[in-house]
């Protein structure tokens, strides 16, 4: 995958260290990064956000259009990493992080489990009446 921009300064990362460090201290006083850390989320949060934008430009271009929309990164980021995204995001309030709960998925197995389960309460009812 090759970036979008090719600027290696630090300083123009998508989430710098300086918000890396006070979302760290938003959720625990205890815990402190080391600078390595850092560096490495910030560029992992830089490498996700290339990707989901250069899919979502890819996705604005295939329905034949010029301007990406909130759409086109939606449907990309939930492609790209099997999360599905609210409708509408709202900020966070209080300081606090907006968490996304992830629906339960079912595996064909447990499917067929629950179809058995459900045959055997029947089953049971009917013996008993």
């Amino acid at each position: 995958m090759q970036p979008i921009y090719t600027d290696q300064d630090p300083s123009n990362s998508v989430l710098p260290s300086v918000n890396i460090k006070a979302l760290t201290a938003s959720i625990t006083k205890k815990e402190v990064l080391d600078e390595r850390v850092q560096t490495n989320l910030a560029t992992l949060a830089d490498e996700v956000i290339d990707d989901v934008v250069e899919f979502a430009c890819k996705l604005a271009k295939h329905r034949g259009s010029n301007t990406l929309q909130r759409d086109d990164v939606k449907l990309a980021f939930e492609k790209r990493f099997k999360l599905k995204m609210p409708a509408r995001l709202h900020a966070p309030t209080n300081n606090q992080i907006a968490v996304i709960p992830r629906p339960l998925s079912s595996t064909s197995n447990y499917k067929q489990n629950l179809v058995l389960v459900k045959k055997a309460l029947e089953h049971g009812i009917s013996q008993q009446a």
